[in-house]
């Protein structure tokens, strides 16, 4: 029985031995094949990485073109500083889109200072090329102009005209060519001379200013002689953000929140890329724009707003 004791637990010792001896033989991994695996992830994540698409907040959005609606109508305002008369503009935009006759039918009816009022009885307007017919009911007053009144309209007319290329007047009353004009008599026709304006100035004089809730621009040939014939669209655009040497008067008729980048003149369309955050009201720099490029007799503006992406469009009929 002894014997049987010893034989087991010398078989036991034995068992146990083994079993140390193949744990010691299992091989730890190798520090080579964990790096290798640690870069092949790291290659993958960057590879996936680069392979991702951009995110939205990287991709630059596409400008949006506004067509911007209703035809403008310039109305002539009279107003007195450094004692004397000064005509200024300011820009009214029709609801809808008007053709050039009804422009300028509206832009005179509108722009009359006249004791009575004569331009309201304005019955019909036709433009042929250059030479603008108008057309007057028989309640029209103009044989009853004072001379200084006579003077004002005629500058009036002579500036007013020129936004619309015309260059003649022919004036009926009903169907009778020829009317009473002041002191001048009996008149069939009138030739316009316009003196040639390149930009225009915001007047900022409260006095002048009065009670008009309205922008009033001052064409730069009143006061400004560095503006001449020679001074291209671009070159004008220009001097318009710049100031006056009246600054109490006179400030640029492009707002200080407006920055104009670039602008390109090609056939009778212009593109000026500019700047202005979305909060800034713009519309008076759209009027003045248009104000401008009728002096230059352009046909289409292109207004580009590289902080909003939008494209404001204008045809100018």
């Amino acid at each position: 029985m002894k014997k049987w004791l010893i034989l087991l637990v010398m078989m036991t010792t034995l068992l146990l031995m083994a079993c140390g001896s193949t744990d010691d033989t299992t091989e730890a991994p190798d520090d080579s094949d964990v790096n290798k695996q640690e870069e092949d992830s790291t290659e993958q994540e960057e590879q996936e990485e680069s392979e991702a698409p951009e995110s939205e907040e990287e991709t630059e959005p596409e400008f949006v073109e506004i067509t911007l609606e209703g035809s403008l109508i310039p109305v002539v305002n009279w107003v007195w500083l450094d004692n004397q008369d000064i005509m200024t503009f300011a820009v009214e935009r029709a609801e809808q889109e008007l053709t050039k006759e009804e422009r300028l039918k509206e832009s005179l009816i509108q722009s009359d200072f006249t004791n009575h009022q004569s331009f309201h009885e304005l019955l019909e307007v036709s433009i042929d090329d250059s030479t603008a017919t108008l057309v007057f009911s028989q309640n029209q007053m103009f044989m009853s102009l004072a001379s200084t009144e006579q003077l004002l309209l005629d500058e009036m007319l002579y500036q007013l005209t020129a936004l619309f290329g015309v260059d003649t007047l022919v004036f009926y009353v009903e169907d009778q060519r020829g009317l009473d004009y002041g002191q001048t008599g009996r008149i069939e026709t009138m030739s316009m001379e316009a003196e040639s304006n390149r930009g225009y100035y915001l007047l900022v004089d409260e006095e002048a200013q009065g009670e008009r809730e309205h922008a009033l621009y001052v064409p730069r040939y009143q006061s400004d002689d560095r503006m001449t014939t020679e001074s291209d669209f671009s070159e004008t655009i220009e001097e318009m953000q710049q100031l006056n040497d009246q600054p109490d008067k006179y400030q640029p008729a492009i707002p200080e929140a407006v920055n104009v980048i670039d602008v390109k003149e090609e056939e009778g369309i212009v593109e000026i890329r500019f700047e202005a955050e979305d909060s800034v009201n713009l519309e008076d720099f759209y009027n003045i724009i248009e104000l401008t490029a009728l002096d230059f007799e352009l046909e289409t503006l292109q207004l580009v707003n590289e902080l909003t992406y939008e494209i404001i469009a204008i045809d100018i009929n």
